[in-house]
């Protein structure tokens, strides 16, 4: 065999072997401890959380989007609830702390679809959702309340 014939050889088995080799990588993912995956397929929702560690999907056909299940902060700045004697408060800032059970992710996912919040290529399950009832008793609690 000269030169170009083994050139040749080669470059139809990179032809075949690079492709499957980088179908073999996008098919291994994993998901980091106190977090928990979601998997869709072909936009079905599996409502078995992916636990934390090693995971393997099908490319294209299946993804495993990542929720953090440890405990979250949302900070509500900036409130401005009116009191009993109708007067507001300037400035009140809460913190309001949050954590998901791993095993109500995907229910989460699916119920509360457009309340979830992307940050660091993670999402936040219903993130969007706890900060909204935290505003609405925030402004309940202080209308039973003078303001001094």
């Amino acid at each position: 065999m000269d030169g170009t014939a083994i050139l040749l050889k080669w470059l139809k088995r990179a032809a075949i072997g690079i492709p499957l080799l980088m179908l073999g990588m996008c098919s291994i993912g994993t998901i980091e401890t106190g977090d928990v995956g979601v998997r869709t397929t072909l936009g079905n929702v599996s409502l078995d959380e992916v636990t934390p560690g090693l995971y393997f999907r099908i490319p294209l056909i299946q993804t495993v989007h990542e929720f953090v299940a440890k405990e979250t902060a949302v900070e509500l700045n900036d409130l401005k609830p009116k009191a009993k004697d109708n007067l507001s408060l300037q400035d009140l800032d809460v913190t309001i702390f949050f954590k998901v059970s791993d095993s109500a992710v995907a229910d989460l996912y699916v119920r509360y679809s457009g309340q979830h919040a992307l940050a660091d290529g993670k999402w936040y399950p219903a993130y969007h959702l706890i900060g909204a009832l935290a505003r609405n008793a925030i402004y309940e609690a202080t209308a039973k309340h003078d303001s001094l």
